[in-house]
């Protein structure tokens, strides 16, 4: 990790496996380092690899013409919306579970497709999404969170257009004790929705970052990804 990350995410409480989180607008709460499935800062000097840092080993491919630049957070990957991803096997998400996701996005797409910022296949053709909304969209721009196949048991989209060519932060939340599912956007609860009745089904195991694994490419920035196996709190997220 370079110098510039400085202390995004510091090891605390060594013998309880607790971690202290500075990455992805997570500070302040400690959680419990198991809990952190993945974890993609896009730091690498080179290559076609977007390594883990959680220590999971869920290492992503880069794939098409993404480029390494300065990013929210030392650096990213810019995405041409053409061929550029990433796609990370990734065998531990179950939404029947508490989950959260977490993203830093730059983009200021203008097209006619629902470009995702992330998205996950599931069985029986669902799959599960962070996208801006397309052109045509009586919410254009907006940013969709949502996991649906024929039908769309769950959507939630943000209180305003997010592709403005600046940062934000979104965590997507899914918190089965509160049966809501909710959408984080720059460090405050946007937008909810309930999931107490929703079934969902089983992954195929694959994490897709700026594609829809594939196409609906995403022309922009991305920084700092996050997977957890726990529902974060409005508490535990900043702006």
């Amino acid at each position: 990790m370079k110098a510039v990350k400085k202390v995004r995410f510091t090891l605390v409480c060594v013998s309880l496996m607790v971690i202290s989180l500075m990455v992805s607008g997570i500070s302040s709460a400690k959680v419990d380092f198991r809990d952190c499935v993945g974890m993609w800062l896009f730091d690498e000097d080179k290559g076609d690899v977007a390594k883990d840092s959680s220590s999971k080993g869920n290492d992503g491919e880069i794939i098409g013409k993404a480029k390494r630049v300065a990013g929210k957070f030392g650096s990213a990957l810019k995405f041409d919306g053409v061929t550029a991803a990433v796609s990370i096997e990734l065998d531990v998400m179950d939404l029947n579970k508490d989950q959260s996701f977490s993203v830093w996005f730059k983009t200021k797409i203008d097209k006619n497709i629902h470009a995702r910022v992330l998205h996950a296949p599931f069985l029986n053709n669902y799959r599960l999404w962070l996208w801006i909304m397309r052109n045509g969209h009586p919410r254009k721009g907006q940013l969709g969170f949502g996991y649906r196949a024929g039908d769309m048991p769950l959507e939630i989209t943000s209180g305003k257009p997010l592709n403005d060519n600046n940062w934000h932060h979104a965590v997507a939340v899914f918190d089965h004790t509160a049966k809501q599912g909710l959408l984080y956007i720059d460090g405050k609860l946007d937008a909810q929705s309930g999931i107490g009745g929703i079934k969902f089904n089983d992954p195929q195991g694959k994490l897709c970052i700026a594609s829809a694994c594939p196409g609906d490419f995403l022309p922009g920035q991305i920084d700092d990804v996050a997977v957890f196996n726990v529902a974060l709190k409005e508490g535990d997220i900043k702006s």
